[in-house]
């Protein structure tokens, strides 16, 4: 079974067609998720984007620190627990979410665009069930959230 390879070139070409799309909004194929999360979980902190995004905690922190130098997020800390910092959008990354909304629905339809309903369905199932046998393998907490849509 050719699993990793069709992942690969899939996951490539989806950044590739993402960094041209988005280019122009000063995001790439990859920090965009970083956008959508907090632009729907308003203060949410980088141990939660490690969950919701399912990557390492330096990835989150490399992105949120671009995302803040470029004006998408801003840190405040936490009026409970001082050691904690939260994550708000700007106008900047509310304004593009839409954007985003687009290409991810424009790329979706590009991947999608000869299956049927059913079809589509099932390959949903499927995939929902590598998610889990992934995660559950390293012991990570995945929340879903359809990032995507």
């Amino acid at each position: 079974m050719k699993l990793n390879k069709m992942f690969g070139i899939i996951e490539r070409c989806a950044i590739d067609f993402k960094n041209e799309k988005l280019a122009e909004v000063g995001l790439s194929g990859c920090n965009y998720y970083y956008v959508m999360s907090v632009v729907r979980n308003e203060g949410i902190t980088q141990d939660e984007l490690v969950k919701r995004i399912c990557v390492n905690k330096s990835n989150v922190a490399r992105n949120i620190k671009y995302l803040e130098d470029n004006g998408f997020v801003i840190r405040k800390t936490d009026e409970n627990d001082k050691r904690i910092n939260r994550i708000y959008p700007t106008q900047k990354a509310i304004v593009v979410f839409p954007i985003i909304k687009e290409v991810n629905q424009e790329w979706k339809s590009i991947l999608l665009k000869e299956f049927s309903s059913e079809e589509t369905e099932e390959l949903d199932k499927l995939l929902t069930k590598l998610v889990s046998n992934a995660t559950n393998h390293f012991n990570k907490t995945y929340i879903e959230e359809d990032l995507w849509n």
